[in-house]
């Protein structure tokens, strides 16, 4: 029975060890990216952002279409770079329910009125059937909306969202906004429409 103890022990020990061995980082998951990914972006220019970043200097690459591309963080479980000036992508090593951890990447793309895409992929960056439920057309009551435009023809304009994934934290911060309405309008609902965190649960965010 002792026998038994011990080498179960054992074989707990052995797994452990073997995913801290074969864990990859954020840099790791970076280079191992598919071209697919971010199509202007190949393993050279991935390869020397990690370089500029090793070196504490500003990391920017020329892509494919000429344009700069900027990677603003990156730490061991974060990256997040900045594609375009209406463009930027991040990723987050999180947490999984089989002791193995996953990437969540979030692409934006907009500049004042945004949206995003989320996509959840394992270390091999294949991609997982995750779900996020709170990710649906978010809806604004009609008083809010009336109460500061005064006029009815503003609602039923969309609401959209984006998201941005928390530097320190698993967490989901999903943000909205209005749009089709002047400046002032479109200040004054924002200001007021729910901004949503949700945290992560080892399986998903809720």
């Amino acid at each position: 029975m002792r026998l038994i103890k011990q080498l179960f022990i054992f074989i707990l020990l052995f797994i452990a060890i073997n995913n801290t061995l074969y864990a990859k980082s954020m840099k790791d998951l970076w280079l191992t990216m598919p071209d697919s990914i971010i199509p202007y972006l190949n393993a050279n220019d991935r390869l020397q952002f990690i370089d500029y970043n090793d070196l504490h200097v500003q990391a920017t690459v020329t892509n494919k279409l000429q344009g700069e591309c900027k990677m603003d963080t990156l730490t061991s479980n974060y990256v997040h770079v900045s594609l375009t000036p209406c463009s930027s992508i991040e990723m987050r090593l999180l947490p999984y329910a089989n002791n193995d951890s996953i990437l969540c990447v979030v692409k934006t793309y907009g500049d004042e009125n945004k949206e995003s895409q989320i996509y959840f992929y394992d270390q091999n960056w294949t991609l997982l059937p995750i779900n996020v439920a709170q990710i649906s057309s978010p809806s604004v009551t009609e008083s809010k909306l009336t109460s500061f435009t005064n006029d009815s023809t503003y609602i039923s304009d969309p609401v959209m969202i984006w998201m941005s994934l928390d530097i320190n934290d698993d967490i989901l911060v999903i943000h909205r906004s209005v749009t089709m309405v002047t400046n002032t309008e479109k200040k004054d609902i924002n200001t007021n429409l729910l901004q949503t965190t949700i945290k992560w649960n080892g399986k998903t965010f809720n």
